[in-house]
């Protein structure tokens, strides 16, 4: 059994599934809802504003997330990882001098007009280390760019 706002990846999806159930002859109860069948005109709405519902839920979820993030950011803090260029002391991030040279080389590549691409095979060409000793990606590079932070410390 899942939930109503698990079941579908947005309201578009969850009401055409809804339709090609209804015109295969297949109807939905909604259990967690006091099994309220959505075949009726009345039960149709309540699927159309329950999908709404749940949509506005996971982006109000998400943005909350952002904001947290943003905030824990701003503040030097660290979180579930410990960025590039930083170590995690406590609970405080604090610049890594080796790192902070490869985010500012990787910024000078990319304002002598490397595609973040570019960027990453070079890196792994130099074996530089990343945070956990993996592989350098495009969206690595480009998450790392992107970074407010990064930045702030670099400049």
């Amino acid at each position: 059994m899942v939930t109503l706002d698990r079941a579908c990846r947005s309201p578009i999806d969850g009401l055409s599934t809804v339709h090609v159930w209804d015109r295969a002859g297949v109807g939905l109860n909604v259990v967690d809802h006091g099994g309220q069948s959505m075949a009726t005109a009345v039960g149709q709405m309540f699927l159309t504003m329950l999908e709404g519902f749940a949509e506005m839920e996971k982006r109000l979820i998400g943005e909350r997330t952002a904001a947290a993030m943003q905030h824990t950011i701003a503040r030097h803090q660290a979180y579930a990882r410990t960025l590039y260029g930083f170590d995690n002391e406590g609970e405080v991030l604090r610049p890594n001098p080796i790192e902070q040279a490869v985010i500012g080389q990787v910024q000078d590549w990319q304002r002598a007009g490397q595609s973040v691409h570019g960027i990453a095979r070079e890196l792994a060409r130099q074996r530089v280390p990343t945070t956990r000793g993996g592989q350098w990606y495009a969206g690595t590079v480009r998450d790392l760019l992107r970074n407010p932070l990064y930045a702030e410390e670099v400049a």
